[in-house]
């Protein structure tokens, strides 16, 4: 059983040190490392010294930020909007003893406090000092409007805080990779689990169909077999990626990977057998949400919530980049939901997938 192991320093940083080390102690054989980052993950704690980053910046609205979530049912539920489910002192670290404190966010100001606990009094000292600033902001705010605007610009300011200090220590693998010579002999796939919503649909977090988290950032190095600066236009599942490592290296891909290798695609840019169409199933009720499954090919989008309500959406993409006009209903759209509720049944029979009514 193992044990707890604490450490001194900011996760990223902490994170990428042990991950170079591990390399270094085993760069003489072929190696896998699995480097996760955790910190642009709510509640969004930056490093010190990008505390006040962004502090003079102001982030636009998303055009969709006041979404009324019309005929869309799904959307109605979910707890994830900056301006109702964002916690003021949890999220956007600001002492407030008269916010309301409800079923949804009780648990946020003693998880705050347990955070906070593990700085050293030195670094608590300038957490304080940067966070009495935006205290001092909030108390100044009259309205609702505006603080659910401050709420926004907090998030933001410290999501990406949290972003920056991944870019600087991804910066630093890629650095020691160069250094050490293992540079061209080492595919680098970086990526996340998920995109997230910087307040469009007026939303933080993720799970939902809609573009901003169903689009995932990808990017893939390997001089010996990628012709570098590419940017295939294709769909691309994580389930690819074990196929592709697979495939780069030379090695037999088993026949029940669900996956198709990307090794095509990364060294011509192009694959006229690849997929036209792409498959998302999201399973769970967290936050509000309702299980949903759908289908997105180039022009349209088709979901489909079931379990707690039973609701169907479509979305013409080229018309509506924004997601905001359900056409399921829509009679002159009839065909095109036919068509792709049979290509979502192929599917869920590929995937082994059982179909949710």
């Amino acid at each position: 059983m193992g044990k707890d192991t604490v450490y001194t320093g900011y996760v990223t940083d902490v994170i990428t040190d042990l991950s170079i080390n591990w390399i270094n102690q085993n760069k003489a054989n072929p190696f896998c490392l699995l480097l996760y980052h955790k910190a642009p993950h709510r509640n969004w704690m930056p490093p010190l010294k990008y505390l006040d980053e962004f502090n003079h910046r102001q982030f636009p609205l998303p055009k969709n930020f006041y979404d009324d979530y019309k005929d869309r049912p799904g959307l109605q539920r979910q707890h994830i909007t900056v301006a109702k489910d964002l916690d003021i002192r949890y999220d956007s670290k600001i002492n407030c003893d008269t916010c309301e404190v409800t079923a949804i966010n009780n648990w946020a100001p003693a998880e705050f406090q347990r955070e906070t606990e593990r700085l050293t009094p030195y670094e608590k000292k300038i957490w304080d000092s940067a966070y009495a600033q935006e205290q001092a902001l909030f108390n100044t705010l009259k309205t609702g409007d505006e603080k659910v605007r401050f709420q926004f610009q907090r998030y933001m300011e410290d999501y990406l805080r949290c972003i920056h200090a991944v870019d600087d220590n991804v910066g630093r693998v890629l650095d020691y990779l160069d250094q050490s010579g293992l540079a061209d002999n080492t595919i680098v796939i970086y990526m996340s689990d998920q995109g997230v919503y910087l307040g469009e649909h007026g939303l933080y977090d993720k799970r939902f169909m809609y573009e901003e988290s169903f689009r995932t950032p990808m990017l893939i190095r390997f001089p010996q077999q990628v012709k570098p600066h590419q940017q295939p236009d294709a769909f691309v599942l994580n389930a690819d990626i074990a196929p592709t490592l697979l495939g780069l290296a030379g090695i037999t891909i088993p026949s029940g990977m669900q996956g198709v290798s990307m090794k095509k695609l990364l060294q011509t840019g192009k694959d006229e057998s690849w997929r036209k169409e792409i498959y998302y199933h999201y399973y769970e009720r967290s936050f509000g949400l309702t299980p949903h499954y759908g289908i997105r090919t180039e022009r349209y989008k088709l979901l489909h919530f079931y379990d707690t309500i039973n609701a169907w959406e479509l979305y013409d993409l080229k018309k509506d980049k924004l997601e905001m006009k359900n056409l399921y209903n829509d009679s002159s759209h009839a065909a095109i939901v036919k068509e792709l509720k049979t290509r979502l049944m192929f599917w869920q029979t590929y995937y082994k997938d059982p179909v949710k009514q």
